[in-house]
């Protein structure tokens, strides 16, 4: 959600033992750790700058007091992490905690990959990597940034999914819709050396049929979208791709990970107020993605949204298994639901025309490509 006002953030900084100076110009805001007698000043007295480009920016400094009053460790413990001041809400033996990684959004991604909640492991390895951003001279966005790239479906899971995605054929797909912009965002009448291949064909073309038009002469610009599980990064980070999940932050049941089916989302008001809060935000910055759930309990959480006429059903890739290897059915039902999520990639056809209006409207939605 978007960021506090002006009497919201005096409120906070009335509470905080952070400080706020004033750096000059909008949007830079920096709150420095006192000079003595904290524990923040043990981090070198580091500014964060750029919290107006958070969604939860309040959340964001509390995590920064926590993780600058612990010693730089390897690995944190649950008992350093799961404190009073990362815990965002609880309803009886449910727990929200906070992570930053969810924080970056995209409006230009054409394909939305979701998974259910971040797990012990990806808040660990979130607010470590955030720490060591700040300490770096990251501002507040960059630090998300980071932690986002390190803890998002962290472990052997990001590798099988990029295996999944592959098998999938979504480097090429996304080769073919880059293609696809270009054309529809060149000028009528003016040459490109990408349109050589469309040469005698009828006028009018849309950027799909100038895009089916180009597959043989796009082999070689697809050679560098194909990746492999050894590149943890490279096919996450494409600019039409966009990671997230449905419960933004760690979401913990009796203190272990949230699997989504005790309680089942719809019948949790308080996950089902996170994720039709989160989701709706997401959803609003994109123009109708292709949306790849991470399993059983995400496909619920996304039916409850079409029904409420967030989305459509014929956006999503259903049947995508969840790529953990505590799912010891993956490959099977990988294979069993290839076919049909192959037709569904192949009707999809991205707008490149739609310029989103959160962006200009939303300060909090922070885009992967402004870094």
């Amino acid at each position: 959600m978007a960021g506090m006002d002006h009497a919201g953030w005096e409120r906070y900084r009335g509470s905080s033992p952070l400080q706020r100076a004033d750096c000059g110009g909008e949007g830079s805001s920096r709150w420095s750790w006192p000079a003595q007698g904290s524990a923040m000043a043990e981090l070198g007295g580091y500014g964060l700058q750029g919290l107006d480009r958070l969604r939860r920016p309040d959340a964001f400094v509390r995590a920064a007091e926590v993780m600058a009053s612990l010693p730089e460790r390897d690995r944190y413990e649950r008992g350093e992490l799961l404190v009073p001041g990362l815990l965002l809400k609880s309803s009886g033996r449910l727990q929200e905690y906070y992570a930053p990684h969810n924080e970056i959004a995209s409006s230009r991604a054409k394909v939305l990959i979701a998974g259910l909640t971040p797990g012990w492991r990806q808040m660990e390895i979130s607010l470590r990597t955030m720490r060591r951003a700040l300490l770096d001279g990251r501002d507040a966005p960059g630090a998300c940034l980071m932690a986002k790239r390190e803890a998002r479906f962290a472990g052997s899971m990001r590798r099988d999914l990029l295996a999944m995605l592959e098998r999938l054929g979504l480097p090429g797909k996304l080769a073919e819709w880059e293609a696809a912009e270009s054309a529809a965002r060149e000028p009528a009448g003016k040459h490109s050396p990408a349109s050589d291949g469309l040469a005698g064909s009828p006028a009018g073309l849309d950027g799909h049929e100038a895009a089916d038009g180009m597959k043989e002469q796009n082999s070689a610009a697809q050679a560098h979208l194909h990746f492999s599980a050894g590149e943890p990064f490279a096919l996450l980070d494409h600019r039409l791709v966009h990671t997230t999940s449905v419960l933004p932050c760690p979401v913990f049941m009796d203190g272990a990970n949230y699997s989504g089916h005790r309680p089942p989302l719809r019948r949790s008001p308080l996950l089902a107020e996170i994720m039709i809060g989160h989701m709706g935000t997401e959803l609003s910055s994109m123009h109708k993605p292709l949306i790849i759930p991470l399993g059983r309990a995400v496909e619920e959480a996304l039916r409850l949204l079409a029904a409420d006429g967030w989305l459509s059903e014929a956006q999503v890739l259903w049947g995508f298994p969840h790529p953990s290897g505590a799912n010891g059915s993956r490959h099977s039902q990988f294979e069993a639901a290839l076919p049909g999520m192959l037709e569904r990639m192949r009707d999809f056809k991205p707008d490149f025309a739609y310029q989103s209006p959160a962006m200009g409207a939303e300060r909090s939605l922070l885009n992967l490509e402004e870094l």
